[in-house]
């Protein structure tokens, strides 16, 4: 595909395998994440329609202080859209986490 896997888990029960691909952080990750779902949109398609794989998502995390009790954060309509063209899902997960700046 292009890329490297940065983690695979077989599943026992034949259900669907996960991978995960790490976009690495940089100083327009909304770019890079539009260019990855561009890489990888054709061969994880080529891959759905041979049902190899399930439906691939993107999941969006992102920390918040622990004395917060929420954090917003969005995804630009461009970024959605690309996601959207290549089959991509998005998943937005949040979580507790030290050392953060508000």
């Amino acid at each position: 595909m292009g890329t490297g896997v940065e983690r695979f888990q077989a599943q026992r029960s034949g259900g669907l395998n996960y991978a995960q691909v790490n976009i690495p952080e940089g100083d327009d990750i909304w770019s890079q994440v539009m260019d990855t779902a561009r890489v990888l949109g054709p061969p994880l398609a080529e891959l759905r329609l041979e049902r190899a794989i399930g439906v691939p998502v993107l999941d969006f995390a992102f920390g918040f202080p622990p004395e917060f009790v929420t954090r917003t954060s969005w995804v630009p309509s461009s970024v959605a859209e690309a996601l959207g063209r290549a089959g991509i899902d998005i998943e937005i997960s949040t979580y507790p986490a030290d050392n953060l700046s508000p």
